[in-house]
């Protein structure tokens, strides 16, 4: 139970975080089975060079490689070390750790932007990156193989969160989902779902499915759900976090339901014929929004617009409730049935 507590409340931590978080924090434990010594080994500036002019097209100027190799190589090091701890955790793959480390290495460039060497450096960063497939299987079997004869200790559980970590009206379907070792706060890839939902296919995804690190589409949707009196409500779904090796986590995508305030003009009906108008804004932008106004089963109009019901002597009066058009609002019952 502790376990479930503690886990509820780091991800819920997470996910109301007012800053944006690392996808690969500073502040990770490197593991003894990650081998950066393999990473980058077997390039030098001249292979570079050759690379980003023939493949790329690039202008990069051997001159430029040579007088700036040790500096770059200095400041690629510490990404590399990221790189191998990524590739050593048995849950990833070597083409998981690549992608997502490559803004890591682009955002070493110190130089200001317009000028020649911040050029240089983009361009060598990137043919650079393309050079690292060989090595990095390398240390990706080594570190693999390593990992299954000497598994990390402890139980292994999961840090997740979304950004945005809030979703508003303009929100335009773009979210990343972050996960990462609760003890080692090493990346892990893992796989997303949205209970009652399918989500599209994924660009960005090398499996074309919704993964951790990589930007997904969800084009907001609630789930439907009925009250006991049969009107609908709606709930925010659940995202469901799986990776091999851990838990599974499921936790409330950061979106509020929208809700009405509605107000009945009269308040009461009498007998005979009623005049009345139903206004229904939206709680948060109080907006108008179109809604339609149920007598029991039977349609008697449109919210914000005056309709007319008549009660006959002896009739009691049904229940007076709105409904969505559009799948956006829960029914709201505005009068209960007498």
């Amino acid at each position: 139970m502790k376990n479930i507590l503690a886990l509820l409340l780091l991800v819920a931590t997470s996910v109301l975080a007012d800053t944006p978080r690392e996808p690969f924090p500073s502040d990770y434990k490197p593991i003894s089975c990650a081998r950066p010594e393999l990473i980058g080994a077997e390039e030098t500036p001249e292979h570079i060079g050759n690379v980003g002019r023939t493949l790329h097209r690039m202008n990069l100027r051997n001159d430029w490689l040579d007088a700036h190799w040790n500096e770059m190589m200095a400041a690629f090091k510490p990404v590399q070390a990221k790189v191998a701890n990524c590739l050593a955790m048995p849950s990833n793959t070597w083409l998981f750790c690549n992608d997502f480390m490559f803004d890591e290495f682009v955002a070493t460039n110190h130089f200001a932007k317009g000028t020649d060497d911040y050029d240089q450096w983009a361009w060598a960063t990137r043919a650079y990156h393309v050079l690292l497939d060989n090595s990095i299987r390398a240390s990706f079997r080594e570190g693999q193989k390593c990992s299954a004869e000497t598994p990390l200790p402890g139980e292994r559980r999961l840090d997740v969160w979304i950004e945005p970590n809030q979703f508003g009206p303009a929100f335009d379907g773009k979210l990343t989902v972050y996960a990462i070792d609760a003890e080692t706060r090493i990346p892990v890839m893992a796989y997303i779902t949205v209970e009652g939902q399918t989500l599209p296919f994924s660009r960005d995804s090398p499996e074309g499915l919704p993964m951790s690190q990589y930007r997904m589409t969800w084009l907001v949707k609630f789930n439907e759900t009925r009250t006991p009196e049969g009107h609908r409500e709606f709930v925010v779904p659940a995202m469901v976090i799986t990776a091999k090796g851990y838990p599974v986590v499921r936790m409330p995508i950061p979106i509020d339901v929208p809700k009405l305030t509605v107000e009945m003009t009269p308040p009461a009906l009498k007998r005979g014929k009623n005049e009345i108008t139903i206004t229904a804004r939206d709680a948060t932008t109080g907006k108008p929004v179109e809604m339609r106004v149920m007598g029991g089963d039977q349609v008697l109009g449109d919210t914000n617009k005056p309709f007319t019901i008549e009660l006959a002597r002896g009739q009691k009066r049904p229940e007076i409730w709105i409904t969505s058009l559009f799948d956006k609002y829960g029914d709201v019952v505005v009068a209960k049935a007498e």
